[in-house]
C-alpha cells in the first residue's frame, strides 16, 4: 500500500512472487485501474468481512455500502498480485482510506488473522472504492479462477498458455512435479 501511495505517475506494480514474461497488453497498461484478476465469492471474504464490519470502529464508506448492498461483488475483491493504473488520484484516496482504516482500528487488529486483514484492506477496499466511483477495473487474467488459484500456478503450461504465474500463499512451499 505504501508503494502505491507514493506513485506520482501511472504505474503497474507486481508482487515479488509474480513471474511475467510477456507484456500485459495495451488494454491493461492503459486502464484507469487494473488488477491481476477478480476474486469472486472467495471464502476469504465471506469469513473476514463480517468480522471487520461487526468489530471495527471505522471502515471506509465504500466498503460499508458494498457490504450492505445486494451487489454480486459484496464478497469479492481485486487480486493485487499485479495492480496499477492511470488513475493516480484514485490510488491516493484508496491508500489514504486503507491507512485510516488500520490507524483507527489499531486496538482491534488482533481479532482477525493478518492474511485476512491484508486481503480485505488491500484487495476488497480497492474493488469497493472502484465500484463506488464507477471506475471499471481491467483484469489481466479475465477468466474465473478457482479459490486455490491453481489456474495461474501451473509451470507446465507457462510457455503454451499462461503469460504469468503468481506463486500465491503456500504455493511457494509446494514441490511441483512436472512431467515432460
Amino acid at each position: 500500500l505504501y508503494a502505491y501511495s507514493i506513485q506520482k505517475q501511472p504505474f503497474i506494480h507486481a508482487d515479488g512472487d509474480v513471474l511475467i514474461w510477456e507484456r500485459l497488453g495495451r488494454d491493461v497498461e492503459k486502464a484507469a485501474l487494473m488488477a491481476q484478476n477478480l476474486e469472486h465469492g472467495s471464502s476469504w471474504y465471506h469469513n473476514a468481512l463480517p468480522i471487520l464490519h461487526s468489530h471495527f470502529e471505522y471502515l471506509p464508506k465504500a466498503m460499508k455500502e458494498l457490504y450492505q448492498s445486494d451487489s454480486p461483488y459484496k464478497f469479492s475483491a481485486s487480486n493485487a498480485g499485479v495492480i496499477g493504473g492511470q488513475a493516480i488520484d484514485f490510488f491516493q484516496e484508496y491508500t489514504n482510506e486503507a491507512f485510516r482504516t488500520i490507524d483507527h482500528n489499531a486496538a482491534h487488529l488482533q481479532i482477525i488473522d493478518r492474511t485476512s486483514l491484508n486481503v480485505c484492506i488491500e484487495q476488497h477496499l480497492f474493488l469497493a472504492l472502484a465500484e463506488q466511483k464507477g471506475i471499471p477495473i481491467q483484469y489481466h487474467y479475465p477468466h474465473p479462477i478457482a479459490e486455490d488459484f491453481s489456474a495461474i500456478q501451473k509451470f507446465n503450461l507457462a510457455s503454451h498458455y499462461l503469460k504469468f504465474i503468481h506463486l500465491i500463499n503456500l504455493t511457494k512451499k509446494t514441490v511441483l512435479l512436472v512431467s515432460r
